[in-house]
């Protein structure tokens, strides 16, 4: 009879693995259905192994990355259920089990035969690689990740906290080497366009976007077209060398004609080091 069920759980086992961590890091939920030879469901309770091999056949002890027995696995109408990580003795599930491309589970019941052909773990339970974050190690997330709440990331005692879209930094790389998920303040991909321009800040009331000031500037002197004044000079005598005495020359008027009005344009920008503005995207 026993040999009879392990037939049928291959023929009737759901498509896939199910995975799903729990709160405690290193679980995974796994559910099946199990049949009698004629098709119809049973209801028992029997012991399970669980296997992760990186093998779909092969059996040697270098292929077996983890397994466990679940004695007492309660099955209702053919419908039961497993906490992979949680049986008896307990061996969580690490995440070096899913380090590398391709994993199987396999299934037997007590001291049956194992059945056929293996369960392919996908790609979803290496998604989950990861487990809890919390007191993690160490690892590489691949794709893309969603953090609902807060994400903080501490460095040297240092803690970092997520940049929001729309932020706005300087950058002091390279221009082909601004990070991805960012983008150069040129006025393109929603950007203000920001190259050789100050950032003035903004007032109650007001939103980012404005713009003013100017590049130059002009200085103008109105002097009068002409004007004159008067002025006198005289010799002295000096007796050692010149006898004769000159008298003093009649007062005399100097004439100035410049231009009515002159202006000269100049910069008045200190001296600066250039950076480059990128925006999160």
């Amino acid at each position: 009879m026993r040999r009879v069920i392990i037939l049928a759980i291959v023929s009737v086992l759901f498509g896939g693995l199910t995975l799903a961590w729990g709160a405690v890091p290193g679980l995974m939920s796994y559910q099946g259905r199990m049949t009698d030879s004629d098709g119809n469901a049973i209801t028992d309770t029997l012991s399970l192994i669980f296997t992760i091999y990186d093998d779909p056949i092969l059996g040697d002890p270098g292929n077996i990355l983890w397994d466990e027995s679940h004695p007492g696995v309660s099955i209702i109408e053919g419908l039961f259920q497993a906490i992979l990580g949680a049986g008896n003795p307990a061996e969580p599930i690490t995440d070096g089990i899913f380090s590398g491309p391709d994993r199987w589970l396999g299934i037997r019941i007590e001291d049956g035969a194992e059945q056929a052909p293996r369960i392919r773990i996908t790609s979803n339970a290496y998604s989950q690689r990861v487990g809890a974050i919390d007191g993690a190690a160490g690892g590489a997330i691949s794709g893309n990740v969603t953090i609902n709440g807060e994400a903080t990331s501490s460095v040297g005692g240092v803690d970092y906290f997520m940049v929001p879209r729309g932020a706005i930094i300087m950058w002091s790389g390279a221009l082909a080497n601004i990070p991805a998920g960012w983008a150069l303040c040129n006025g393109s991909n929603g950007t203000p366009d920001l190259r050789n321009r100050f950032i003035f800040g903004c007032t109650t009331g007001e939103n980012p976007g404005g713009t003013g000031g100017s590049a130059d500037h002009s200085h103008y002197v109105d002097v009068p077209a002409a004007f004159t004044g008067p002025g006198s000079n005289f010799y002295e005598d000096v007796p050692a060398i010149f006898p004769t005495l000159f008298a003093a020359r009649a007062v005399h008027d100097h004439l100035f004609d410049p231009p009515g009005t002159q202006s000269e344009t100049t910069s008045t920008v200190p001296p600066y080091y250039k950076l480059a503005f990128i925006m999160k995207l």
